[in-house]
């Protein structure tokens, strides 16, 4: 007679494996799809709220100093008295962010005026267009510039507009910063 207490049967050990590397398999997938998730929403919020901070800033502070020109700046502002927006100031604005080259702006002559100083905003590495628009969302000159700079989205990962309303020469316009980024990871 054959003691069957000690034996074990093949066919029942390898269903047990085959199920516990489902599991494992699963796990792993769930724990990797909730990390990719989280990432992609904590660069999200970031982004947000360095987006409202930076268009708050722009409609509400005169920038440091106040009379700030391309040589002496160190935070951007585009208003003499919050809310109500300085034609020269936004001129100089559209000036320093321009995508061309080098122009004497910047001390690294292979950087756009764009790259050089779009850290004066606090908006880390993402990147940034900004226009300025009548309310109705015609276009607008100021001082003969149109008054639109940055770097146009482009391949994006996620993008997100803040809109805010100003006056300018005792018109309200809209003013919309559009931030985006092409990959997440570049921001944890």
């Amino acid at each position: 007679m054959i003691n069957r207490r000690a034996q074990v049967f093949s066919g029942e050990f390898l269903l047990a494996y085959f199920i516990f590397m489902v599991v494992l398999i699963l796990c792993v997938l769930l724990w990797y799809n909730t990390t990719r998730d989280l990432t992609e929403a904590e660069s999200y919020r970031i982004m947000e709220e360095r987006s409202v901070d930076a268009a708050e800033q722009l409609v509400k502070t005169s920038g440091i100093p106040g009379n700030w020109n391309t040589s002496n700046i160190e935070s951007v502002g585009l208003v003499n008295e919050s809310r109500i927006l300085s034609s020269e100031k936004i001129v100089g604005f559209v000036t320093l962010f321009d995508n061309s080259q080098y122009d004497g702006l910047c001390n690294d002559i292979s950087l756009s005026n764009y790259m050089c100083n779009r850290y004066l905003l606090g908006l880390g590495g993402y990147d940034f267009y900004y226009l300025i628009t009548n309310l109705n969302g015609s276009n607008l000159t100021i001082g003969g510039v149109f008054p639109a700079t940055g770097k146009a989205p482009q391949n994006q990962t996620r993008l997100l507009s803040v809109t805010r309303n100003a006056l300018l020469d005792g018109e309200i316009v809209k003013t919309a910063l559009t931030v985006w980024y092409t990959s997440a990871e570049e921001f944890m």
